[in-house]
Formats: structure tokens, sequence, C-alpha cells
């Protein structure tokens, strides 16, 4: 019901921004900023003229006292662009990916008449939310990685400066790394290093020590998930989840696989304990990391109730649920539950469209 109700919120929202657009004629973008003076951080939406895309972030003019001003916006500062020119079916996939509805998302996309697209900016636009919302989609289990990463690497060469590059890249070496396949994975990762911002660089090192983690190079990634956990001047509401956090979780795990599960555990309560009430996404991720150890050191009853609370409280996390609901399966059967394992894999199957051998 709550995803509903966040749902129809998005909608209402998006329709007064659609009417303020056409009212204004301007381009729209919505952002997060800090004030230089309190050093909280803000979101905003500014209309203006979007300029120019480059790898690193955007080109945006806007008036600002009668005069024009332009700024260069990071990408990680940008939540959403909106074109004044724009169809609006392209505003209603963003609301779905928003959600984590990637069908109703794709199926929107779809809908776009060709004549309806007016410039390449919306045109690349377009395409990225495609190709997010396919990956996106393939990640969670309910579609081809081959196919998902083939669009993402295409959509890179075709639109070499667009502004979510470094994005795109991660989004391949996730895939990658869903694959199994850790040599690629560190590869994509490694892109992240041509990045200006030190944020992005810090997504690309937890990655590539994720891929050492999975290769049992436990020296290098904890070099590397150290480095960017210690990483104090990154601009952490920047970063969605957050390269720290991120790193602390692979910290754990790689506590976990010396054996060192009072260190793991220790380290993911701690990060637990100090994540916000309103971070629900990280909330979801940390249980699952605790899921993780839980089973790990062969505590079944409590990987359980880790993973529990990521498919009874977090709704709305989608590819975390389906990893708790994954990672269940073998739980109940180890615990003698066969007919809760029957039940998840049916869960799976029908909610998510994942089938589960």
């Amino acid at each position: 019901m709550s995803n509903l109700i966040n749902r129809a919120a998005f909608l209402f929202v998006l329709s007064i921004v659609a009417l303020a657009s056409n009212v204004a004629s301007a381009d729209l973008v919505r952002y997060v900023s800090r004030d230089k003076e309190t050093g909280e951080y803000e979101e905003g939406t500014r209309a203006g003229a979007i300029e120019k895309f480059t790898r690193d972030g955007v080109s945006f003019t806007y008036d600002a006292k009668d005069e024009k001003k332009t700024v260069a916006l990071r990408s990680e500062q940008i939540i959403w662009l909106q074109f004044d020119a724009e169809p609006l079916e392209l505003g209603a996939a963003r609301v779905e990916i928003q959600v984590g509805n990637y069908e109703e998302a794709l199926d929107r996309i779809d809908a776009i008449e060709e004549g309806d697209v007016k410039t390449d900016m919306i045109a690349q636009e377009i395409e990225w939310n495609r190709v997010y919302a396919t990956m996106k989609q393939a990640l969670s289990g309910a579609g081809d990685l081959k196919n998902a990463s083939d669009k993402v690497a295409k959509f890179i060469e075709s639109a070499p400066e667009h502004y979510r590059r470094f994005d795109a890249f991660a989004l391949l070496g996730d895939a990658a790394s869903a694959s199994g396949d850790w040599s690629a994975a560190e590869k994509y990762y490694a892109e992240l290093d041509a990045a200006k911002s030190e944020s992005v660089k810090a997504i690309g090192k937890v990655g590539r020590a994720r891929a050492a983690l999975e290769t049992n190079n436990l020296d290098e990634a904890k070099a590397l998930f150290t480095e960017v956990a210690d990483m104090d001047a990154l601009d952490a509401q920047l970063e969605g989840l957050g390269a720290r956090t991120t790193a602390k979780i692979g910290l754990a795990d790689a506590l976990a696989r010396q054996k060192d599960y009072d260190g793991a555990l220790k380290t993911l309560e701690g990060l637990l304990a100090a994540t916000p009430n309103g971070a629900t996404m990280q909330q979801a991720v940390v249980y699952n990391a605790l899921g993780r150890v839980y089973a790990d050191a062969g505590r079944a009853e409590e990987a359980v109730v880790a993973y529990l609370h990521v498919d009874l409280l977090y709704p709305a996390a989608r590819a975390e649920r389906v990893k708790a609901l994954k990672a269940l399966v073998p739980l109940w059967e180890k615990l003698g539950r066969r007919d809760r394992a029957r039940e998840t894999r049916q869960l799976l199957q029908e909610r998510f469209n994942v089938d589960w051998d």
C-alpha cells in the first residue's frame, strides 16, 4: 500500500511540475546542494536551460537577479532533469523508476512516439532511462543480464559525453559482478577512476574491492574498503547509498571471510545504529549484510530474522527484497521448514517473476 501511495504522490508532483514547466517554458533540474554557511544539504528545483552534457555533469543556465548565470552541476548532484520539450511519457517513466517499477517505466518509454523527440539531448535522456530500467530489472532477477549489459555498452558508445557515463560503467560492473565475472567487473569499475568527482571514484574503488573480495584477494579488498571508509571528506549526501557505507559493509564481509564473525557483526551493528530512520534503503542493505554474516557463521535462525526484516519492513527496496528472499530459501530448508522454503520460491515467482531452481 505504501508503494502505491508513494507512486501516487510522485505522479501528482509530476503533473504539477509538468504544468509549471509548460507555463514557464523552461527546462527544470532537481538537484542536491550544500549550504556554504550552515553545511546543511538541501534539495532544490530550478528552472532554466540545460545547455550541455559532459561526462562529469550538466551545464545549466538560469536567471539570477535579472542576469544569466551558468553553473556546472556534478552528475552526483542531479536527481533528475526535465526538458521543456520532452514527451510526457518520459516524465511518467522517471516516476516509475523512482519507485522501482521498472517494467512500467519501460512500457512508458516504449509508448513515446519518434516524432515527440525534439532534441538529441532528449533522445539521450530517453535512452538512458531505458537502459537504466532494463539493467535494474535484470539485476533484480527479472531480466537478462547479458541483454541489459549490451544495451548499456551501446549507450556508452553512442553517448560518450552523457552525464550518466560513469553510472553506466558502474551498472556494467554490477552486472558482471552478478554474473560472477570478477575480472570484467574490476575493469568496468576501474573506469570510474577517470571521473573528476572523488565520490564517483570512491564508488569505483568499492566495486574493485568487492571484486577482489570475491576472488579471495582479501588484503587488496580490505585495503580498498578501508581507503574509502576513511575518506571523511566524501560528500555522502550526494552519493546515493554512500560509498563509505558500502565500504564498511564490504569490510564486514571481508572480516567474515576471515572468520572474524564478531568483528563483522560489530561493524554492521554499529552501521545500523548510525543509519537515519528515514534511510530505508540503507537499512535494507545492512540487514541483508547481517543475514550473510549470520549464515556464514552457521547461525541460521539469526540469519532468517535478519532477512525477514528486509522482506517484511522494506517492500519498496525491491532488489534487496529479492536478495533476501533468495537467501531465505536454503535457510528455511536447513531449518527443516520446507513449507516456508516452498512458499518463498512461490513468492519469488509470482510477485517478482524470479525462477528458483
